[in-house]
């Protein structure tokens, strides 16, 4: 198994969920999760939490502190982060939080899909692909999307832990790998 694979992902998500859930506090953790992830990306706290030559009980200091700040004083959360530093997951809060949410989403029978397109999207065709995704899940679908300007045209899916790709790279793609097995 890789090392960070996603059965690993989610099984940390799954953990931390489990005892937001049992303390009944899901949204705090997602926000403090949220928060961590936009600190690291925007902030000096990414370059410290990341560089390998930082001790790592510096690095827990500096998480520690920065929940202290946010009055987010929560054990079973602190613990968590402190395992991401001593297992040197730290880099792959973003994919964790994005579990996690995903997670506690699923149990509310709710899937989160994210588009990513080209251009921006309409509000119609939102609608239309919200649609066709809850015909498709049998379950309501919470839509997010973002550009991506590496795509020329068409979109990119991705629910849950699939991925639907209607870019015109990934039709490309699907044509050149079936004309391939037609030719053997």
């Amino acid at each position: 198994m890789k090392k960070n694979s996603p059965a690993i992902l989610r099984s940390y998500a799954r953990a931390l969920l489990d005892q937001a859930v049992e303390a009944k506090q899901v949204e705090v953790v997602s926000q403090v999760l949220s928060g961590l992830q936009q600190l690291m990306e925007t902030s000096p706290m990414g370059e410290v939490l990341l560089n390998p030559v930082i001790p790592d009980h510096e690095k827990k200091g500096v998480l520690l502190r920065t929940l202290e700040k946010w009055h987010a004083k929560i054990p079973y959360l602190e613990r968590f982060l402190e395992l991401l530093v001593e297992k040197r997951r730290v880099s792959l809060l973003r994919e964790l939080r994005y579990c996690f949410d995903g997670l506690a989403l699923a149990r509310n029978l709710v899937s989160r899909a994210t588009v990513s397109s080209a251009l921006p999207m309409d509000t119609e065709n939102l609608d239309q692909l919200r649609k066709v995704l809850e015909e498709r899940l049998g379950r309501a679908v919470q839509l997010e999307t973002k550009q991506d300007p590496d795509l020329l045209m068409g979109a990119v899916v991705l629910v849950d832990d699939q991925v639907l790709d209607l870019s015109a790279r990934g039709q490309l793609q699907k044509m050149k790998s079936y004309l391939i097995s037609e030719e053997r």
